[in-house]
């Protein structure tokens, strides 16, 4: 109890000192982060959420591959260099998004 006391109170004054400084253009530099960023909520939400996005967009960049050696078709090098592009697009977010829904998870369980 009193550390869940004491967990609000500090919120209520991370959220004042915001409010305080929320006009004034220097006081959240140089590291200090304002309370908001800080005590995030839900974070196992978003993170499920993130991953869930990752692996909806993995569908494709999976579907692409397959295709690429499925198909023989006589295509210009423009379009070699397009699907290209297109695969590594679709890796690259799909990998962030899992990659921050994990570190979202493993932060939640820390709080």
């Amino acid at each position: 109890m009193k550390t869940e006391k004491k967990n609000n109170d500090q919120h209520i004054e991370d959220f004042e000192e915001w409010q305080d400084n929320q006009y004034n253009p220097g006081h959240y530099l140089g590291g200090k982060v304002p309370g908001n960023l800080l005590n995030s909520g839900r974070t196992k939400i978003v993170g499920f959420f993130l991953i869930g996005i990752g692996l909806m967009t993995m569908i494709p960049f999976v579907f692409i591959i397959i295709n690429e050696f499925k198909n023989d078709e006589n295509l210009l090098p423009i379009e070699y260099v397009l699907r290209f592009i297109q695969m590594l697009g679709f890796g690259a977010f799909s990998s962030v998004m899992i990659i921050n829904g994990i570190r979202k998870i493993i932060s939640g369980v820390k709080n």
